[in-house]
């Protein structure tokens, strides 16, 4: 909502669809507060940013390869799961190819 577009909102139709997945997304959050999960989930270590994403991932600013090294043991937890599948189904998709193939210890 801005003067360059005339002050109108833009929107989107609101199907059952998206509602659904508005409400299981909601769900996965409300279940894993519940539940005590909240997983530090720092972004992969590599290149420099300007800028600390996740201070509690990256404390000191010097990248945090250790915290995603812990995300990654961490990442195939069934405590985790639901989170996991909403924050990061491409990470989830890796781990478990890797657990497949019997590389590393990721669980």
């Amino acid at each position: 909502m801005t003067s360059k577009r005339s002050f109108r909102w833009v929107g989107y139709e609101v199907t059952d669809e998206i509602l659904d997945a508005f409400r299981d997304t909601l769900a996965t959050i409300t279940d894993g507060i519940d539940a005590g999960v909240f997983p530090p989930h720092p972004d992969r270590p590599g290149g420099w940013k300007g800028f600390i994403e996740c201070p509690w991932c990256d404390p000191d600013g010097l990248e945090g390869s250790d915290r995603y090294r812990e995300w990654e043991r961490k990442i195939l937890a069934p405590e985790l799961r639901g989170y996991v599948e909403l924050a990061a189904p491409d990470e989830l998709a890796e781990a478990e190819k890797r657990r497949n193939k019997g590389v590393g210890d990721h669980g």
